[in-house]
């Protein structure tokens, strides 16, 4: 949990006002490091999105236009 705090801290250079998403899948080590811990350590808002994102559409599946 150290480790990852500290990556999470200075790669992604997140802060609390930050929106975050990642592609990973939850059940990878990426994922539920990047998505779940990694976030909530650090108060960041993040965006989970549960199925497959259509490439010529993923903006659109997110919610953005």
């Amino acid at each position: 949990m150290v480790h990852l705090y500290s990556t999470f801290k200075w790669v992604f250079d997140i802060r609390e006002s930050d929106i975050y998403f990642c592609t990973a899948d939850i059940g990878w080590v990426t994922g539920h490091s990047y998505i779940a811990y990694g976030p909530l350590m650090h108060g960041a808002t993040q965006v989970m999105y549960e199925g497959v994102l259509s490439i010529p559409n993923a903006y659109q599946n997110l919610g953005f236009n």
